[in-house]
C-alpha cells in the first residue's frame, strides 16, 4: 500500500513538473509533444488512483473475502475414480 502511495504521489509530482514545462515552452511542436505526454501520465495517475481506492475497498470489508474463500472450497456429490491405466499416442499425426 505504501507503495502505491509513493507511486500516487511520484505522478503527481511528475505532472506538476510538466506543466510547468508545457507553461515554459514557446514552440509548438515540443508544447503538443508536451500535451501529449501529459495525456498518458494522468491516465497512469488516475489508474493508480483507481488501484488503490479497490485496495481500500478490499481492506475495509474482510467479510467479502471470507465468502470468497468458502465459495472456493466446493464440494462435489460426484465420485472420483482413480486413474490406474493410460495411455499416450506419440503419433506424427497429433504433433502440430
Amino acid at each position: 500500500m505504501d507503495k502505491t502511495n509513493s507511486t500516487i504521489e511520484m505522478y503527481e509530482l511528475d505532472l506538476q513538473e510538466l506543466n510547468n514545462f508545457i507553461s515554459q515552452s514557446t514552440r509548438p511542436n515540443l508544447k503538443r509533444q508536451l500535451e501529449e505526454y501529459k495525456k498518458s501520465l494522468t491516465s497512469l495517475y488516475e489508474e493508480e488512483k483507481k488501484k488503490l481506492v479497490t485496495v481500500k475497498e478490499e481492506s475495509q470489508s474482510p467479510a467479502t473475502t471470507e465468502n470468497m474463500h468458502s465459495t472456493s472450497e466446493v464440494k462435489l456429490d460426484i465420485p472420483l475414480l482413480p486413474i490406474t491405466k493410460y495411455a499416450f499416442e506419440n503419433g506424427d499425426k497429433f504433433v502440430k
